[in-house]
């Protein structure tokens, strides 16, 4: 990609569907969406504000999150994010939240919150909705898994992680 992805040769991202037709909806059963990026594109993005209009490309493609260059470890040569989304809970169904707890044990922390918006909790995350973040997951000499978010809205739910590529590994 030209401009701030420049030659970065870890940078790709790719976006597909899946899920049966259902007669009546015109929703998939769900997005997987995925994109890596190096050290080449991290540090273009250091000097410019992600807000420039020329940014939000890379941005929206890469899946850049606020925090990547602040969480990228000592060693890392790529960061990989990949965002699940189902939302069609009749094709795809959604994990409750002890589910989606169990999992989760091997990382250093990790916790549910509620939506800062405690009035429209309802709303936004409806009957047995959270929010999950699990934070320093396993790694070894090829790769850090960073964080998992897990949220179970009223609408849907989505499943995104964020790893690093350490030292040139596979």
């Amino acid at each position: 990609m030209p401009g701030l992805a420049g030659d970065d040769i870890y940078f790709w991202s790719a976006t597909g569907r899946f899920g049966a037709d259902l007669a009546g909806s015109a929703v998939p059963g769900g997005i997987l969406t995925c994109a890596r990026y190096g050290l080449e594109t991290r540090d273009r993005l250091a000097t410019i504000r992600l807000s420039e209009p020329g940014a939000f490309p890379v941005v929206r493609q890469a899946l850049i999150l606020s925090d990547d260059a602040a969480a990228w470890p000592e060693g890392a040569v790529a960061r990989l994010v990949c965002a699940l989304t189902w939302d069609d809970g009749r094709r795809v169904a959604p994990m409750a939240e002890a589910e989606v707890l169990a999992v989760l044990g091997g990382f250093a922390t990790v916790g549910s919150r509620p939506d800062p918006r405690a009035g429209a909790r309802v709303r936004v995350f409806g009957p047995g909705g959270y929010r999950i973040t699990a934070r320093g997951g396993p790694s070894d000499s090829a790769v850090v898994l960073n964080a998992i978010w897990v949220d179970r809205l009223a609408t849907h739910q989505q499943f995104r992680f964020r790893s690093f590529l350490m030292g040139g590994g596979g």
